[in-house]
């Protein structure tokens, strides 16, 4: 069966960003909820963010990759959710679906920011493995995310994300608010390759 080449772009951008992380992410300035500005509260450490931000992977990595994260989700910003959800609303739209898994092997920390404007941010590298290939009306149409124009290669493939995380609570809770696929050299500096 030949399928339009809307439909592969969709196959590759499931490769590219749903495979890895089940999402590409949001883009754009941050969004944050409102923030209490009490001085009463206790301080946190990167220590406990990256705890918070492990058991955020987890949450995750338990959705279904065809799913929608729902509004009462409160582990994710507002802005992520609306822009995951309308990826995956594009690839239903075009018949996509997503088999197989994607779990992470390691997260590291990669910047803390607790004086940046509007609140402390986060980044951390998560490192992958996918099993996730994207299917219309049963048929494979996985392919390369750096060749459209081969199909992606049978098994697990590794991968690493750099995700940014902010705090609507000066650092007691925590939301995933973008995520970005790093690709070749990028990628092989992350401390994935280390681990």
């Amino acid at each position: 069966m030949v399928y339009s080449r809307r439909a592969m772009s969709a196959a590759a951008a499931v490769v590219t960003c749903g495979v890895l992380l089940a999402g590409c992410g949001s883009e754009g300035e941050d969004e944050r909820t409102s923030t209490s500005d009490t001085t009463s509260q206790p301080a946190y450490d990167d220590a406990y963010a990256l705890g918070e931000v492990k058991k955020i992977d987890q949450r995750f990595r338990q959705l279904n990759p065809n799913d929608l994260i729902g509004k009462d989700v409160p582990w994710v910003t507002d802005r992520y959710r609306r822009t995951y959800n309308e990826q995956i609303q594009e690839w239903k739209g075009l018949g996509v679906v997503q088999k197989g898994k994607a779990s992470t092997t390691s997260l590291h920390l990669a910047e803390s920011k607790p004086d940046a404007p509007g609140g402390w941010d986060l980044s951390v590298y998560v490192c992958t493995e996918s099993t996730l290939r994207a299917y219309i009306d049963g048929e494979d149409v996985s392919v390369d995310p750096l060749d459209p124009d081969k199909p992606l290669p049978k098994g697990t493939r590794k991968g690493v994300t750099l995700d940014g995380y902010t705090t609507p609570d000066r650092g007691r809770t925590w939301q995933l608010n973008s995520s970005q696929v790093l690709e070749e050299e990028a990628a092989r500096e992350a401390p994935c390759a280390k681990s």
